[in-house]
């Protein structure tokens, strides 16, 4: 549940802050609603093919390497964007590498399913969306209200 919570809420932090993140680089509008609608891209293209490879790898070293370039995408690559397109571009990287995050913990969660009882089963989806619409959302507006955006270069 503490997993599903994190995951969910990553991602609702990723739903607040990138599309405030391409106002404040004076995209357009379609690039702004481009950088909100591709986030999750990746899950569409990739959530078979990566299952396919927990299958022969498992779960955990796919988890891995999901969350490392997840977390150092953000860090060395988001940090760096000067223009929309820029961004967008680091929007669907990001989506393409979600799903290793996503259909691992999944996967791992329904194999747990039979040992934890179905009544247990909704606490993880519980978790999962109140992280990603609720728990999220409030710490990306948190974490723009502190860090703010520089009013002269209007970069956050």
């Amino acid at each position: 549940m503490v997993l599903g919570l994190l995951a969910g809420s990553s991602n609702g932090v990723a739903k607040v802050v990138l599309p405030l993140y391409a106002a404040s680089l004076h995209a357009s509008p379609w690039q702004i609603g481009l950088v909100g609608g591709l986030q999750f891209t990746g899950m569409l293209l990739l959530s078979m093919p990566v299952g396919g490879l927990i299958d022969r790898h498992g779960s955990r070293p796919l988890f891995r390497f999901g969350g490392l370039a997840g977390a150092a995408l953000y860090l060395l690559g988001f940090t760096r964007i000067y223009r929309p397109w820029q961004l967008i571009a680091g929007v669907v990287l990001f989506g393409l590498l979600n799903p290793f995050r996503m259909v691992a913990t999944q996967t791992e969660f329904l194999h747990l399913l039979p040992r934890i009882g179905p009544r247990k089963a909704g606490w993880q989806r519980a978790s999962h969306s109140l992280g990603m619409f609720f728990v999220g959302p409030m710490l990306g507006a948190q974490l723009l209200g502190l860090l703010g955006c520089s009013r002269r270069s209007m970069r956050c």
